[in-house]
Parts: C-alpha cells; sequence; structure tokens
C-alpha cells in the first residue's frame, strides 16, 4: 500500500479532520549524470564567479532578484529577510472558501494527489498543489498547502 508523504488535518471551522496526502502520480522519467568521455568520472558542478572566474565557497553566495530589464540591477537578500517573509508552518490546512472550478486557470494544477482520511483511508478526493479539484457540483475549495 502506498504509504503517505505528508499528514495533517483539514479544518472546516471547527471541524478537524487528520488526513494524508498521496502522490497521484510517478515520475517515469530517466535520469542521468554526466561523466567525462572514455572514463567513469563524474562530472560536477561549481559555484563560479562569472566577472572572475574564480570558484565560489558555499557560505558566500547569496541570493538576489532581478529587479531591471535584464540589465543587471539586482536586490540581494539575506536568509533572515527570506526567512521573515516564508509562511509559517502548520499542521492543519485551512479551507477559507469555495469556488466554481472554471475560475481557476489550469495552469496552477501542477501536479495531482489524493488527499484521504488518515484514520481509515476508505474515502479520497483528487487536489492539486494549491486547490482541491473540482466535486460533483462543479465548485472547487481553495487552500494554500
Amino acid at each position: 500500500m502506498a504509504r503517505a508523504i505528508w499528514t495533517r488535518s483539514v479544518s472546516f471551522g471547527l471541524v478537524n479532520v487528520p488526513v494524508g496526502l498521496f502522490s497521484a502520480t510517478s515520475d517515469h522519467d530517466v535520469h542521468f549524470h554526466q561523466f567525462e568521455a572514455g572514463t567513469s568520472s563524474r562530472v560536477r558542478n561549481q559555484r563560479v564567479n562569472e566577472d572572475t572566474g574564480d570558484e565560489v565557497a558555499y557560505e558566500d553566495v547569496v541570493k538576489g532578484a532581478d529587479i531591471g530589464d535584464g540589465d543587471g540591477e539586482y536586490v540581494m537578500l539575506t536568509q533572515e529577510e527570506l526567512e521573515s517573509v516564508e509562511p509559517g508552518r502548520s499542521r492543519s490546512i485551512d479551507i477559507s472558501n469555495f469556488v466554481d472550478a472554471s475560475e481557476i486557470d489550469p495552469v496552477y494544477y501542477q501536479k495531482s494527489y489524493y488527499l484521504t482520511d488518515a484514520v481509515s483511508v476508505t474515502c479520497s478526493f483528487p487536489i492539486s498543489l494549491t486547490v482541491v479539484r473540482p466535486g460533483p457540483d462543479g465548485r472547487t475549495a481553495s487552500t494554500a498547502i
């Protein structure tokens, strides 16, 4: 039997239901490593400063985002700044509202999962990463996982 990749609870107001999340699809892609021709030595990637060509130590690497039109303007962010805007961790999924499935652009359906009750695993319903797939009435519960 498949094993839940995530277990939490779904909250409907005052009702809390323990659930398990199962992947509805499997990765069947072939994943390759890179080798130097004629040897069995793997090739590794390095972090290199593109201006000097020198290798950069991992602890000296920071994150930045391009703020211009590709003209090299960046804003640099520290790990503390990134952590300050990170959403809080929770052990529950709070369903905030229901919307018609036609209101959600299919681009948001990145990968499909099944959400099952964690106690008996007798019922399941498919969901995507950020929204619950349409039910029989054509409405969809929006949530953040």
